[in-house]
C-alpha cells in the first residue's frame, strides 16, 4: 500500500521537475507515515516541505501540484492537504484491504522481494578463537545472522563468513597458557602468570594435551628452564617471556599444542553458533594471508602507490590523509606486520571474490578502527563507501535487577550456551536484535524467563498461538478471499481496518528495515501487530456464526499469523502452534 503511494509520488516528483516546478537538486527520500491523529487519514507525507525550499515554492502550493501531478490518484484515494504543507491520504477501501489477498496468495512470501540483488559478504562474530563465545558475542552473532536473513529476503545475495584470527599473539598466549596448565596439572613448580586465559577449558585442552603426549612435555630440569624471579616487569611481558621459553623447548611440539587449541575452541564456537542458528558459508583464516603471501603483496602494492611510507623502521598507512586521527602501522621495525596488515589483505581478497559490499559487524570497541580501514580500503582503489561497519554495543546481563559482572580473561564471563540453555533460544535471538546495534542493551534475564505481556517474544508467539487455536476451531478450512473482503468493506470495524492497514506495511517494513540494517523494526512491528491482535481478540468474538462476517475476520487472522511467522523466521525465532 504505502509502496503503491511511493511510487505515485516518485512519478509526481519526475513530473514537475521536467516541468521546472521543483529543482532539479532535489534527491530526498519520499517518508510516507501514519499519522497519529485518525482524522488525518491514513498515510500522510512531507514531500512538499521537503522540497520546497530547494524549488523556491511555498509548501501549500507545491502540495497542490504534486496531488495535480499524481496519475490516477483516484484509484488510491482522497488527497488532502494539510498546513503547513503535509499531503493526507485517505484510502480507499478496496485499495487497503487488497493486501489481504496479496498477504493469502503469497502466504511464506508475504514482505519478501526482488527489489535488490547485490552480492553481499556479511562478517560478523570473528571473536578471537581463544575461548568460548560469551553474551557478548552473542548479540553480534544474533544481529549479524539476522542481518543476513534480512537482506536475503529483499533479493541480495549474500555469503556470511567468520574471520579466524588464528595468526597473531593472542593464539601464543592460548597455546602457552594450556601448556602451562599441562605443566601445573603435572605439579611442576610453576607460577601460573596473571595475564594467562583462565577457565575450565584451558584445564580440558591441557587435559586432552597430557592424553595425547603423557608427560614428554615435561622439562626434566624444571627449574632451570621456567622459573624467571624478575618481579619489575609487567605481566604482559612475563607472558611474552614463557612464549619464547616455550617456543624454545617444544620446538614442533609448539605447532602441534596451537592446533590442539584452536581446534578445540573453533569446534565449540563452531557448534554453539549452530545451535543459535549462526551458520557461515565460510571459515576464513587469517594463517591463509601469510601462508599465501597475500600480506606482503598489499603492502608492496600500497608501497609502491605511494600510500605506504617508511619511518623510523616502521611501514605506516597515510591514514590521517582520510581523517584518521594518525597515521597507522602496518609493519613494525622488526618486520612483525599488524593486525591492521591483515585487516587490509582480507578486505582485497573480499572485493576480488567479486562482493560488491561489504558489511562488517563489529564490537563497539572497535570504533577506531573504521577511519583507518576505509584509508585502506580507497589506498587499495576501491571506494570505502562499499563497506558498512555496523558496531554492537556490549549486552550487560541483569537478573533480579541486578548487573552481572563479568571478564573475559580472568575466565569470569557467563558463556553465550549458558545463556541460552537458562532463557532459550527464542528469547536469546530477539532480546539481542530488539534494539538498534549501536545502543547499549541489558538483557533482563527474569523478562526473557516471563510468560506476560511484558515479554515481547512470549505476547508475540502467543499471538501466533491464539491464532493457530481459532484456526483449528474455525470450519472454513478454504477461505473465500474476495466474500472476505466485501464484507469488511461492508461492515468491518475501524480495528479491524487498524490491523489490515498494519498488514499492508508489512512489505514496506521489511524494505525499510533491510535497506537501514535495523532488523530491530521487525521487532517493533511484530510487537505492535501482536498487541492490536490481542485487543481485538480480547473485545470481539472472531468465530462469529453469520458466514460472511467470519470470513473476512478469519481472514485477518490468517493474515497476522502469517506476517508473524514471516517475521519470526527472520529474526530466527520459532513460531509455535500452542502454548
Amino acid at each position: 500500500m504505502q509502496h503503491k503511494l511511493q511510487e505515485a509520488l516518485e512519478l509526481a516528483v519526475k513530473s514537475l521537475i521536467a516541468k521546472g516546478i521543483i529543482s532539479q537538486t532535489f534527491t530526498s527520500s519520499i517518508k510516507i507515515d501514519q499519522p497519529r491523529e485518525k482524522k488525518h487519514g491514513d498515510l500522510s507525507t512531507n514531500l512538499a516541505l521537503i522540497c520546497a525550499k530547494p524549488s523556491n515554492q511555498r509548501p501549500m502550493f507545491l502540495a497542490q501540484r504534486i496531488i495535480e501531478a499524481i496519475p490516477n490518484a483516484s484509484e488510491i484515494g482522497i488527497f488532502k492537504i494539510a498546513e503547513p504543507g503535509f499531503i493526507n491520504v485517505v484510502l480507499k477501501n478496496d485499495t487497503i484491504f487488497e493486501s489481504l489477498t496479496t498477504c493469502m496468495n503469497q502466504g511464506k512470501n508475504f514482505g519478501k522481494s526482488s527489489k535488490y540483488n547485490n552480492r553481499i559478504l556479511v562478517e560478523y562474530v570473528s571473536a578471537n578463537p581463544t575461548g568460548p563465545l560469551h553474551v557478548g558475542h552473542g548479540r553480534g552473532a544474533a544481529y549479524g545472522a539476522t542481518l543476513v536473513n534480512l537482506l536475503r529476503s529483499v533479493g541480495n545475495q549474500v555469503c556470511s563468513e567468520y574471520y579466524v584470527n588464528d595468526a597473531g599473539r593472542q593464539i601464543n598466549i592460548l597455546s602457552v597458557s594450556v601448556w602451562l596448565k599441562y605443566l601445573e596439572n603435572q605439579k611442576v613448580p610453576i607460577t601460573y602468570p596473571a595475564s594467562g586465559y583462565q577457565g575450565r577449558y584451558i584445564d580440558q585442552i591441557a587435559e586432552i594435551l597430557f592424553s595425547r603426549k603423557k608427560k614428554s612435555l615435561v622439562p626434566e630440569i624444571a627449574n632451570d628452564i621456567l622459573t624467571d624471579n624478575d618481579s619489575q616487569i609487567t605481566p604482559d611481558e612475563i607472558i611474552d617471556k614463557w612464549i619464547i621459553k616455550a617456543q624454545s623447548f617444544l620446538e614442533d611440539n609448539w605447532e602441534d599444542i596451537k592446533s590442539l587449541s584452536l581446534n578445540f575452541i573453533l569446534t565449540d564456537i563452531e557448534a554453539d553458533l549452530k545451535d543459535f542458528g549462526a551458520s557461515f558459508e565460510k571459515w576464513f583464516s587469517e594463517a591463509d594471508l601469510f601462508k599465501n603471501g597475500h600480506i606482503d603483496r598489499v603492502l608492496e602494492k600500497l608501497l609502491n602507490s605511494g600510500d605506504l611510507y617508511i619511518n623510523s623502521g616502521a611501514l605506516w598507512l597515510h591514514s590521517t590523509r582520510d581523517g584518521d586521527d594518525k597515521d597507522r602501522v602496518v609493519r613494525r621495525a622488526n618486520g612483525e606486520t599488524t593486525y591492521f596488515a591483515s585487516d587490509l589483505a582480507y578486505l582485497e581478497n573480499k572485493f576480488e571474490r567479486g562482493f560488491e559490499k561489504l558489511i562488517y559487524v563489529w564490537g563497539a570497541d572497535h570504533h577506531g578502527y573504521i577511519k583507518r580501514l576505509k584509508s585502506g580500503c580507497e589506498a587499495l582503489g576501491y571506494e570505502s563507501k562499499r563497506i558498512e561497519i555496523k558496531l554492537v554495543q556490549f549486552a550487560n546481563l541483569i537478573r533480579k535487577g541486578t548487573r552481572i559482572p563479568m571478564s573475559t580473561r580472568t575466565g569470569d564471563f557467563v558463556t553465550l550456551r549458558s545463556l541460552r540453555e537458562d532463557v532459550g533460544e527464542d528469547a536469546c535471538r530477539f532480546f539481542y536484535v530488539m534494539r538498534k546495534p549501536e545502543q547499549h542493551l541489558d538483557f533482563n534475564i527474569d523478562l526473557a524467563l516471563s510468560k506476560t505481556r511484558e515479554n515481547p517474544v512470549f505476547y508475540i508467539q502467543y499471538a501466533h498461538a491464539r491464532i493457530c487455536r481459532i484456526l483449528d476451531l474455525s470450519e472454513q478450512k478454504i477461505l473465500d478471499i474476495e466474500i472476505a473482503k466485501k464484507s469488511l468493506q461492508k461492515s468491518g470495524t475501524e480495528v479491524e481496518k487498524e490491523i489490515v492497514m498494519k498488514i499492508a506495511q508489512y512489505p514496506d517494513l521489511i524494505l525499510s528495515a533491510a535497506e537501514s540494517l535495523e532488523p530491530h523494526q521487525i521487532c517493533y512491528f511484530l510487537q505492535e501487530i501482536a498487541g492490536k491482535f490481542h485487543k481485538w481478540y480480547d473485545q470481539s468474538k472472531i468465530l462469529v456464526s453469520d458466514h460472511e462476517e467470519r470470513a473476512g475476520k478469519v481472514a485477518i487472522a490468517m493474515c497476522v499469523k502469517q506476517i508473524i511467522a514471516n517475521g519470526l523466521e527472520i529474526l530466527g525465532v520459532n513460531a509455535p502452534k500452542s502454548m
